[in-house]
């Protein structure tokens, strides 16, 4: 043991060979470790063979604690001893915050149930209609398709309503379950980059918003994506940094997807089923594209070893790919509508495109959360009964945060992954809107980066709040030690948490300074009065930021009170079953069934043919046709009584025996096709039994009034609040030529 001299320059450094046998090396730093060594997060693992490395001997004899910044730990062990050794107290204290917030988030699913039951609207019961629809007409089905559904959600919410049946609570429950999950995720997203509180902002600020509860609660994967988008960005980033788990990438811990040594040329198995898994997930996911190739070009391209990486992340983006081109591009019908055409790219000038890109950023930076839709307006927006000056106000704090929290996570590898996929993401995205396959903005179909917005933000204002906390304890210190100079800390203090509070000064007064020895913040010898003024300018800040965060708050969950309130609210057509049921009960054999309206066939297809929902309000319902049978009382017949359901409601009208018809078709020449050519059959049926979707009440009327013409005469009518009327025409005689003219 040599000791250290009183005084004078320091004693030279004696450096004793040390070699290792033929055994993977791992080599760990104490503190943090280059993150930069091999790319992002990883360096190249020792390769086998005799090794000679040198260390300080004096530092050797030194405890622990005593040892100088940067001072490597070498151990050799093979990979079977590592496995042994993972400690595994880790999990225990890194599942209470998770678990709260799924058991948190089931108790406002619970509170929430009345969505449940709720019958579906004209956006969710499409959808209804492709989860159902069987395996032989799926495929061309879905060429005609809205919007794109994802293999994943399609399979898990039919798996639902074969497992319930096909009642409207059974299709939501995959998304109502979604949403804990995705809290629970999210707070172990944000809890690797910030503290408990930061990740318990970072959940209210997603999960009680109500833009995106009102999502939530629908027959819609948006809280499946943006969990599933979750769950690939945790399964890239591996376990956390000092979970106890594995080492890093060639044995450096690298604060992201670590993992135990490996040569080089052989895969990494762990790391490989970790991405295939992401993949996996992608399938759950229309937009998961526009992360997974973000996340492997950042693991392809830096760093040596190229092979390697390429073949533990080749079988997602196979997977994701293969998803994407083959199933998701079959459904790409509404390139040719113009709903998104205010969100698309395409078709504009290089100046009106810069204008664009500004103004959808700015609306990102508006939303609270950054990102959440502000362009679907049946959804509950923010802010509500708040100040309409409060957006713009507060965007100027976000993206301050934000820049802030990304200056953070770019100081570390899976930070730099994370801000990688998200920016990538983003691209992606704004390069899809120019070809019209993707919309661009705060939009629903995007509100999968929306955890990655909050956690930039989140992770930004609890670092300013972190750092201004101290500086505010260090000068009070000050002020109360009179003017002395706190005790020094170092990086290895349990209180200091982050390298960047520590800059590099040499061990002694005449050595020349150690980029690797560790330098405090230096509080110096100011005056009490200066040290009253920092401590005032921190306070000043932290709580700025807390207002801003409370704000932020405000106006998210502002608009919770309508969601709870809107719980029975009508949307439209929402009594789609109920018409269907009507229906059923006035079709008499040789009788046809019109439905009329453009955006009326997937809904009626699912009310007529698969739903099991008992009709809303079945005291408006026409009596069921019941043929009494012989010696049974007319009420006994009647089973259960008008408008319910039961085994004695009138069979289902098929699709075959059903005419779709649009007042808007035209031919090949572009001219309107009559309303009673599109009904033009090789015999006459005995009666039409008409449904009209109520938004195309007024397009259909022209063609329903012609129908007199053709010997067609209206009859009894049931109107449908919202979604329609059910009419049943009957023969009459036609008019005269002389009347006509």
């Amino acid at each position: 043991m040599v000791l250290p001299r009183v005084g004078g320059p320091p004693p030279e450094p004696t450096t004793t060979p040390v070699t290792i046998a033929e055994t993977p090396v791992t080599i760990a730093a104490e503190l943090g470790g280059p993150a930069d060594l091999g790319g992002i997060g990883e360096h190249p693992s020792a390769a086998s063979g005799p090794a000679l490395l040198e260390r300080d001997s004096a530092s050797a004899d030194l405890p622990p604690r005593a040892r100088p910044w940067g001072w490597l730990r070498l151990r050799a062990q093979p990979r079977r001893w590592a496995r042994r050794a993972r400690p595994r107290q880790w999990a225990w204290s890194r599942l209470w915050l998770p678990g709260f917030v799924a058991l948190a988030l089931i108790a406002l699913v619970v509170l929430l149930r009345a969505y449940l039951d709720r019958p579906f609207w004209y956006d969710e019961i499409w959808r209804g209609h492709f989860v159902s629809e069987p395996v032989g007409t799926l495929w061309s089905e879905l060429a005609a398709a809205n919007t794109p559904s994802a293999l994943g959600w399609l399979s898990v919410t039919r798996l639902s309503g074969d497992l319930f049946g096909w009642h409207s609570w059974a299709l939501r429950l995959p998304g109502f379950a979604a949403l804990p999950a995705l809290g629970a995720l999210t707070a172990v997203l944000t809890r690797r980059f910030s503290g408990t509180v930061a990740a318990l902002f970072a959940v209210c600020w997603l999960c009680l918003n109500a833009t995106f509860l009102d999502l939530a609660t629908q027959l819609k994967p948006y809280t499946i994506e943006t969990l599933a988008a979750v769950a690939v960005v945790l399964l890239w980033l591996g376990p956390a940094p000092g979970s106890g788990i594995g080492f890093g990438a060639g044995g450096v811990h690298s604060g992201g997807d670590v993992r135990p040594p490996v040569r080089l040329g052989s895969v990494d198995r762990g790391r490989l089923v970790r991405r295939t898994a992401a993949g996996v997930i992608s399938l759950f996911s229309v937009p998961a594209i526009f992360l997974v190739i973000p996340l492997a070009v950042m693991d392809v391209l830096p760093g040596p070893d190229r092979r390697r990486r390429i073949t533990e992340t080749l079988p997602s983006v196979v997977l994701v790919a293969a998803h994407t081109f083959l199933f998701i591009g079959h459904q790409s019908a509404q390139r040719a509508g113009g709903y998104w055409d205010t969100q698309f790219l395409a078709g504009r000038n290089p100046w009106q495109a810069v204008s664009f890109v500004a103004e959808q950023l700015w609306r990102f930076g508006t939303g609270s959360p950054p990102g959440i839709d502000q362009f679907d307006p049946s959804l509950v927006p923010g802010f509500v009964d708040l100040p309409g000056y409060l957006p713009g106000l507060l965007a100027p704090v976000i993206v301050l945060l934000g820049a802030i929290g990304a200056a953070a996570l770019a100081r570390r590898s899976d930070g730099r992954r994370v801000l990688g996929a998200l920016a990538g993401a983003e691209l992606l995205m704004l390069g899809a809107s120019a070809a019209r396959f993707w919309p661009f903005g705060p939009t629903r179909t995007n509100q999968f980066v929306v955890p990655m917005f909050i956690l930039v933000v989140v992770v930004g204002g609890d670092r300013v709040i972190r750092l201004a906390a101290r500086r505010a304890g260090r000068a009070w210190h000050a002020v109360r030690c009179s003017g002395a100079v706190p005790a020094p800390r170092t990086s290895r203090d349990p209180e200091v948490t982050d390298a960047a509070d520590v800059t590099a000064v040499p061990d002694h007064p005449d050595s020349p300074a150690d980029p690797l020895v560790p330098r405090v913040l230096d509080v110096g010898r100011a005056p009490a009065a200066r040290c009253v003024v920092d401590a005032s300018g921190a306070v000043a800040v932290i709580l700025l930021v807390v207002l801003a965060a409370g704000v932020a708050l405000s106006g998210a969950v502002s608009g919770d009170r309508l969601v709870w309130e809107r719980r029975d609210r009508m949307r439209g057509l929402d009594l789609m079953v109920d018409a269907a049921v009507a229906t059923r009960r006035l079709v008499r054999p040789g009788d046809l069934v019109v439905v009329g309206g453009r955006l009326a066939r997937p809904g009626w297809i699912y009310a007529m043919e698969v739903s099991t929902d008992a009709p809303r309000a079945p005291e408006g319902l026409p009596r069921p046709r019941v043929e009494r049978a012989p010696g049974t009382a007319a009420g006994a017949a009647a089973g259960t009584g008008a408008g319910t359901t039961s085994r004695t409601e009138p069979p289902r009208v098929v699709r075959a025996e059903t005419v779709f018809v649009d007042p808007g078709l035209r031919d090949s020449v572009g001219r309107l096709v009559p309303l009673a050519v599109q009904l033009e059959r090789p015999r006459r049926p005995g009666r039409l039994v008409v449904f009209v979707f109520d938004i195309d009440a007024a397009a259909m009327a022209p063609g329903l009034a012609a129908l007199r013409d053709e010997g067609w005469c209206p009859g009894e009518s049931w109107r449908f609040r919202l979604t329609g009327s059910v009419t049943v025409y009957s023969d009459c005689p036609k008019p005269s030529v002389a009347s006509r003219g």
